[in-house]
């Protein structure tokens, strides 16, 4: 079982990469055209959108206690698991266009 402390680190760890990825994507598109980049930024946007969901769940489980982690690692993973996915589907398709 991974305690709150590993998970933490590893999310905060995940976080920091997608904000990377999402600025470099964010470079990368201000040499396309202007047509092109209406779709990237919106693709970028929901990126953004899943960085903040991920962010408010870190939060949520910093504040909470151990005992408290016990009980809610089980829908939180869960929950974690569809952010991750929907941003790497996000960052998929941005890394498509460009």
């Amino acid at each position: 079982m991974v305690s709150r402390r590993d998970w933490v680190e590893q999310t905060k760890k995940k976080i920091d990469e997608w904000d990377q990825v999402v600025d470099e994507l964010e470079d990368r598109i201000s040499s396309v055209s202007e047509d092109s980049r209406a779709g990237y930024r919106a693709q970028l946007a929901a990126a953004r959108q899943h960085l903040g969901e991920a962010r408010t769940q870190l939060m949520r489980i910093q504040q909470t206690s151990r005992d408290t982690w016990t009980d809610l690692k089980e829908d939180v993973t869960a929950t974690w698991d569809t952010t991750q996915n929907a941003m790497e589907r996000s960052l998929d398709e941005v890394k498509k266009l460009s």
